[in-house]
């Protein structure tokens, strides 16, 4: 059992589970035994009982090992060290050009919206002159002209502000 994987896990557990050693309850359970432990230390403890070892199936004799057995082991453990260390750097060399090929794109991404947005606002500037051209410089935009109008329909020139127009 890996209990690496259960570290800042949550598990929401029955009100009257908390009680007693035996069935399902609040901890580590044993399906085998139909036990339930509070910490993973009693948990562990337990997986090398007599009585768990009999309920799985297994035997408490512990068989000795031949030098070759431990030759092949500690050779299985070294390829094994290497292989993963070949792994990280292959990958450590692939996240380097993922990254790469990533910022590229998005570098190229940026480049399309900034290249878009230039382009709208061309249009738009195109647009004014065009509109200009057509209809002279009294071309009204909307909400431009409001406050010269309403000065003039009152008959002040200004509403005292200072700001130059």
């Amino acid at each position: 059992m890996d209990l690496s994987a259960q570290v800042g896990k949550t598990q929401l557990v029955p009100a009257g589970a908390g009680v007693g050693k035996r069935g399902r309850g609040a901890g580590f359970y044993c399906e085998a035994c139909d036990l339930t432990f509070k910490d993973n230390k009693q948990f562990v403890e337990h997986l090398n009982t007599m009585q768990h070892l009999a309920n799985t199936g297994q035997t408490a004799e512990v068989k000795r090992a031949t030098v070759d057995e431990v030759h092949e082991r500690i050779d299985y453990y070294i390829r094994r060290r290497e292989e993963l260390e070949r792994e990280q750097a292959t990958s450590l060399h692939e996240r380097l050009r993922l990254r790469e090929e990533d910022m590229a794109r998005e570098a190229g991404e940026k480049r399309q919206r900034r290249r878009a947005e230039v382009d709208r606002r061309r249009e738009q500037k195109e647009h004014e002159a065009k509109v200009k051209t057509e209809y002279g410089e009294d071309v009204r935009v909307e909400g431009e002209h409001d406050e010269d109008d309403m000065m003039a329909q009152m008959g002040f020139t200004g509403f005292g502000s200072s700001k130059q127009t």
